[in-house]
C-alpha cells in the first residue's frame, strides 16, 4: 500500500508539470475557436456573379454554372470522364482494438485482436483537373481547393471487394474499393478570390468547387462548422479541466491518505475545477465576441465607483 501510494505520489507531482502545459494550451485551443475564419462565412460574404458577365477588381466571388474542362481517370480500376475522383481503398487485417471488461470488480481496458476493415492511405488516391473554363473565365483549382460531391449522384464504382464481384465473406488481405467523385458534364458552384479574369484560392487558400447547389453546399459547410467549433469548445475545457486536477495532484492525492473526509475533499475539488473550467471558457468565449462592450462596461463601472467615491468624500466634508 506504502509503495502504490508513493508512486501515485510521484505520478502526481509530474502531473503538476503537465498541468502546467495543458492549462495554456487549452486556453489557446479555446481561443483559436473563437477566431479561426469558418470557410461557409467565407463563401456567404463572396459576392455573387454571373460567370459568363466580365468582372472587375479584385474580390471574392461565388457563382454556379456548367464548365468545360478536361477530364481525370482512374487507369486502375477503369473510372474515367470525370472532374475528380476519390478512390478510397480499405484492406481486411488484424487490428488491435479496446473494450471494457470487469476485474475485481471494477471496469478495465482491455485489448484484443480483431478482423476488420482498415483504409489503405497509399492505395487512397484523390485526383483532380486542375483548370475549369466558364466561358471567359478561368478558375485555377489548387490542391487546397476543397471538392464536394453530390451524396445523391457520385459513384463513380460500386463498393466492390476485389476478387470477389459477387460478395462473400472477406478473408485477411482482401481489398475493398470504392470510388467516388465528380462526373464532367456537372453543374458545379464555385466560390473562389477573382483576380484579372481568373479565380483561384484567396490568400488564405480558401475555395469551394462544389456538385452541390449553393445552398445545398453553404448549408453543409455551416454544419462541419458548428461541428469543429463545439469540438474544439468541448476539447479546450477538457484540456484545462485536465490541466487543473493535474496542477492539484499533490493535494488529491494527500487528501486520499484521510478515510472519509479525504474522499469528500477530492470530489469538492474535482466539481470546484469543472465549474472553473466551463467559466473560464465561457469568458473567454465572451471577451472575443464581446470585448470593447465589455471594456466600455468596465470603464463605466469604474468611472461611476469613481464618482460615487468623490461625492462620498465631499459628503464628509466639514461645512
Amino acid at each position: 500500500m506504502a509503495e502504490q501510494q508513493s508512486v501515485s505520489l510521484g505520478g502526481s507531482i509530474k502531473g503538476v508539470f503537465w498541468g502546467f502545459v495543458l492549462i495554456p494550451l487549452a486556453l489557446w485551443l479555446c481561443y483559436h475557436g473563437e477566431t479561426r475564419k469558418e470557410i461557409s462565412a467565407y463563401v456567404q460574404k463572396a459576392v455573387a456573379v454571373v460567370p459568363t458577365a466580365e468582372l472587375a477588381g479584385e474580390k471574392d466571388v461565388r457563382f454556379s454554372g456548367t464548365p468545360e474542362a478536361e477530364v481525370v481517370t482512374d487507369t486502375a480500376y477503369g473510372v474515367g470522364n470525370a472532374w475528380y475522383i476519390n478512390r478510397q481503398v480499405d484492406v481486411y487485417r488484424q487490428v488491435e482494438k479496446t473494450r471494457k471488461v470487469k476485474k475485481d470488480g471494477k471496469d478495465v481496458d482491455e485489448k484484443y485482436l480483431a478482423n476488420d476493415w482498415v483504409r489503405d492511405p497509399d492505395m487512397s488516391k484523390i485526383s483532380s483537373v486542375s483548370e475549369l473554363k466558364f466561358g471567359s473565365l478561368t478558375v485555377h483549382i489548387p490542391t487546397s481547393a476543397r471538392w464536394m460531391e453530390n451524396k445523391g449522384d457520385n459513384v463513380l464504382m460500386p463498393e466492390t471487394i476485389l476478387g470477389k464481384p459477387n460478395g462473400g465473406e472477406p478473408a485477411l488481405g482482401d481489398k475493398r474499393v470504392k470510388v467516388t467523385g465528380i462526373k464532367a458534364g456537372a453543374p458545379l458552384f464555385v466560390a473562389g478570390h477573382h483576380s484579372n479574369g481568373t479565380i483561384s484560392a484567396n490568400e488564405d487558400g480558401m475555395m469551394i468547387v462544389s456538385a452541390m447547389s449553393e445552398g445545398e453546399t453553404i448549408q453543409s459547410l455551416k454544419s462541419g462548422d458548428r461541428f469543429m467549433y463545439w469540438l474544439i469548445k468541448v476539447g479546450s475545457f477538457l484540456l484545462l479541466y485536465i490541466g487543473f486536477m493535474s496542477v492539484l495532484g499533490p493535494l488529491t492525492w494527500a487528501l486520499s491518505w484521510i478515510p472519509l473526509l479525504g474522499e469528500i475533499g477530492r470530489g469538492a475539488i474535482g466539481f470546484a475545477m469543472f465549474v472553473l473550467s466551463a467559466i473560464l471558457i465561457a469568458a473567454i468565449t465572451v471577451l472575443v465576441h464581446y470585448f470593447w462592450y465589455v471594456l466600455a462596461g468596465f470603464v463605466v463601472l469604474l468611472a461611476g465607483i469613481v464618482a460615487l467615491l468623490v461625492s462620498i468624500g465631499k459628503r464628509k466634508q466639514p461645512a
